[in-house]
């Protein structure tokens, strides 16, 4: 599947200037047990277990999402989370599998429901007490043949709080069937039991970004979601969004880019977070200055401090966050090179970047092949892309271990 026009042609914008300062650093390819043909993967660290999900063609008309774990040592068998037809199948809005802290386990997907590419409904799975997966439900009940994806899945009380980008209020274009619309996208959530009964539903913002991934992250008294948002005359800055047990706060922003922009860049945020202590990081273009950011809360994320520059050469975005010990960040994003498309890291604390910023693969595809993920367990730090090694290839998800965690 491709984006609207104005997604890609907001992607385009992303080239030239001067190549990034690029020192290799240690990473080791691991032999991720995916299928031959194989993309859109997600991570999920649970304490010392690495969770690794991918979607394959079942057929050529079936697409199934499937998952394994790894220990830092083995993995344990493949498994299936669901299968079917009529999925929508996209590099930016991807399916997932996450574990639960009662061990449960929950996985979204994405299905097509009308003639419009960006006509799809949420699929929302989760596991009984014996481990089967029970069957999916969808979390949203407008019945419209709209966009809904994009979404963070959070572990509440026992419960399960789904968010999602939801195209409720949109108009597609029923005779252009890549139109991705006019009116405001919004984003809401749901609170789903170990049944898979929603028995709340929010909206958290009325007028977001239209196709950016959003993320979440579980701190000491809530959990807090990140996403871009929209304004009337197209600033698309990073908001922020708090739930405590009783709704969703006001909708506050990260930090005042000012980034306007006719388009969706495709292009969301990442949070990491340990007890009060969250680490953000987002890309922005304002005044056709690409750049990639890091700022800290110690407080949850109600308040963080100034962002800190990660990347102000060449980067293209799509980052990640992972915190590591010692009261360090590590932030990923993707950037061109010299030598093309690279993947590039590098440390940061609360007062500054640490060192330079760091090739860890050296050829990265393109922006479009896929959303590189990178998480951190006990036992290290991991990422995983797609690769596609020539142009006439299937693509396959690649997983590789990233310095030290």
């Amino acid at each position: 599947m491709r984006l609207s026009l104005l997604c890609v042609a907001a992607l385009l914008f992303l080239t030239g200037c001067e190549a990034p300062n690029e020192s290799t650093w240690g990473t080791t390819d691991l032999a991720a047990p995916v299928d031959a043909e194989s993309g859109q993967p997600q991570l999920h660290a649970g304490g010392d277990t690495l969770r690794l999900s991918w979607v394959t063609p079942d057929s050529d008309t079936t697409h199934a999402l499937r998952y394994a774990a790894f220990d830092g040592d083995t993995w344990g068998p493949v498994r299936t989370a669901a299968a079917g037809a009529d999925w929508f199948v996209n590099w930016a809005d991807v399916p997932s599998v996450r574990t639960l802290p009662d061990g449960r386990k929950a996985a979204h997907y994405l299905v097509s429901n009308g003639p419009n590419i960006f006509a799809y409904d949420v699929r929302i799975t989760q596991t009984d007490a014996a481990g089967n997966w029970q069957e999916a439900i969808t979390p949203h009940h407008d019945g419209t043949q709209t966009e809904h994806g994009f979404v963070s899945m959070l572990p509440w009380q026992g419960n399960l709080m789904a968010v999602w980008l939801d195209g409720r209020e949109m108009n597609l274009d029923a005779d252009d069937a890549h139109d991705h619309g006019s009116g405001a996208m919004t984003l809401r959530a749901g609170l789903l039991d170990a049944d898979g009964t929603v028995r709340q539903s929010y909206l958290i913002d009325d007028h977001v970004c239209e196709c950016c991934p959003t993320s979440g992250v579980e701190t000491e008294d809530g959990l807090l979601i990140a996403y871009r948002d929209r304004t009337e005359d197209n600033i698309r800055n990073i908001s922020l969004a708090r739930y405590d047990g009783d709704g969703w706060s006001a909708p506050y922003t990260l930090n005042d880019d000012g980034w306007r922009l006719d388009g969706c860049p495709v292009n969301g945020p990442s949070l990491a977070a340990d007890g009060e202590t969250v680490v953000a990081s987002w890309f922005t273009a304002a005044g056709n200055e690409p750049r990639v950011y890091a700022a800290f809360s110690d407080d949850g994320g109600r308040t963080f401090g100034d962002p800190i520059v990660m990347d102000d050469d060449r980067p293209n975005g799509q980052v990640s966050a992972v915190l590591l010990r010692g009261d360090q960040a590590l932030i990923g994003w993707h950037a061109r090179t010299d030598n093309g498309d690279a993947y590039m890291v590098r440390r940061v604390t609360p007062a500054a970047a640490t060192g330079p910023a760091r090739v860890v693969v050296d050829a990265m595809p393109a922006v479009r092949a896929g959303i590189p993920r990178m998480v951190r367990t006990t036992h290290g730090v991991y990422l995983a892309w797609t690769d596609r090694p020539t142009s006439d290839a299937p693509t396959r998800v690649q997983l590789a271990r990233v310095g030290e965690g």
